[in-house]
């Protein structure tokens, strides 16, 4: 007859395995909860019958400002019927890719990869999420393809924080409805 495990493990280690599985479930559990709630079937439709999508198909808006002999391109999110007076900014990762890229799973359909893991669907009302692309991407992109625009290398901490920077001042002048209080930034 097999020996019970606990003859093999002291309580200590009986107690560690246990919870080691237990963060294993948890950190599975949440990989799979927190996911995006934007409407990719959309974009999966519209790529099926070979047209680009864009943006404005999961509820976004392109902005484009010009700064410093470049063009810098952002988006912003705001809930419907809803009145924004702060804002909650995202600066994608370092990766060369788009803030979407899709890649074709089989002849009709396709997967996505995200540089964010924020679910939009728990911004509060009074926020207007704002992602600002990096050079030389759009919001969505072929990730089958294995070029990297030039203007992506040109890339810089200076670079990122100007872009941000800039993204911060028009959002501020031109989208949010400012009320009485403190404009507060979130950065992810």
């Amino acid at each position: 007859m097999p020996k019970k495990w606990s003859t093999y493990f002291t309580v200590r280690q009986r107690l560690y395995i246990i919870r080691l599985f237990i963060l294993v479930f948890l950190l599975t559990f949440n990989l799979l909860a927190v996911a995006q709630k934007i409407l990719l079937k959309i974009v999966n439709e519209k790529l099926r019958h070979g047209q680009v999508p864009t943006c404005e198909d999961v509820g976004f808006k392109k902005h484009k400002v010009f700064a410093n002999n470049d063009t810098i391109p952002f988006y912003t999110y705001q809930k419907p019927n809803s009145n924004s007076s702060s804002i909650y900014l995202i600066l994608p990762g370092s990766n060369a890719e788009a803030i979407y890229t899709y890649h074709r799973d089989t002849d009709s359909t396709y997967w996505f990869n995200s540089l964010t893991s924020f679910d939009f669907s728990y911004l509060p009302d009074n926020y207007l999420l704002v992602i600002v692309a990096k050079p030389g991407f759009d919001f969505f992109g072929n990730g089958d393809l294995d070029t990297i625009p030039s203007s992506y290398w040109k890339t810089s901490l200076q670079d990122r924080v100007m872009r941000a920077d800039v993204a911060i001042k028009y959002v501020k002048r031109n989208i949010i409805k400012r009320t009485a209080g403190d404009m507060r930034l979130q950065f992810d």
